[in-house]
């Protein structure tokens, strides 16, 4: 299954704290590393990524992503039309256009599975629903926001 990240899944992934979301987290890794899982990033979550001030940090997250060699999604005029269109009905604040282009580059590109802990602007039922809608007027498939609890197998199955 292809899944989009964004870049909260890297920054729980990397993260030196054990909490239940950077373990989860580091599962979905494990995941992609036995090919279980076919990752999948835009320029935006590069961006984000290299974007981090803590060198240390910024190492360890590129470091973290890059050991699943993910498939990259590069810019395009499309990406950036249906973005416009996420931002433009409300579903997505403008202030938080990144967020938008992170689920129109995994639309665009035929990726309908996008993990993120990013529950306020990405995954909830409002945010699903309403970018859904759009993506069936505008002729794109619906995709899935979702954690990665939601894309793990449970312990022992």
């Amino acid at each position: 299954m292809k899944v989009y990240l964004d870049t909260t899944i890297s920054s729980y992934a990397a993260s030196l704290k054990e909490t239940p979301e950077t373990r989860v987290s580091k599962k979905l890794f494990s995941l992609m590393k036995k090919k279980e899982l076919l990752p999948y990033v835009s320029f935006v979550t590069l961006q984000e990524l290299k974007d981090t001030k803590d060198t240390e940090k910024r190492n360890r997250l590129l470091k973290t992503l890059n050991s699943v060699s993910p498939n990259i999604i590069r810019p395009s005029k499309q990406i950036r039309l249906l973005a416009t269109k996420y931002v433009a009905s409300g579903i997505i604040p403008k202030k938080y256009q990144a967020d938008a282009l992170h689920i129109a580059a995994a639309v665009i590109s035929g990726v309908t599975t996008i993990v993120s802990w990013n529950l306020r602007h990405m995954v909830n039922i409002f945010v699903k629903r309403k970018v859904n809608s759009i993506n069936i007027a505008e002729g794109y498939p619906q995709v899935d926001l979702v954690t990665p609890w939601e894309i793990i197998p449970p312990e022992g199955e």
